[in-house]
């Protein structure tokens, strides 16, 4: 159930994935009830279901150092807020 609780999210789909229409229906859910996301279509040889495997360089390393940018940002929200993360 996606509601205002629901928290920040990430989803990466490969550009080829066949979850990719899964991974943007979520997407289209996350917009409506305005649940921060981000959302990471990931290509390359390397790209899979989830999260491209090879984070050293290349598209997975992308992905991984916005994955991070992102989810840093809400950790270091909780953190001032004294909630557990």
């Amino acid at each position: 159930l996606v509601d205002g609780s629901f928290p920040p999210s990430v989803i990466i789909h490969a550009t080829h994935d066949s979850l990719k229409v899964e991974s943007e229906f979520f997407a289209d859910r996350l917009d409506l009830r305005r649940v921060p996301y981000l959302h990471y279509p990931a290509g390359g040889i390397a790209a899979r279901h989830a999260f491209p495997i090879n984070t050293r360089c290349g598209d997975g390393k992308r992905g991984l150092e916005a994955t991070v940018k992102f989810l840093d940002k809400y950790v270091n929200k909780a953190e001032e807020r004294n909630e557990n993360v």
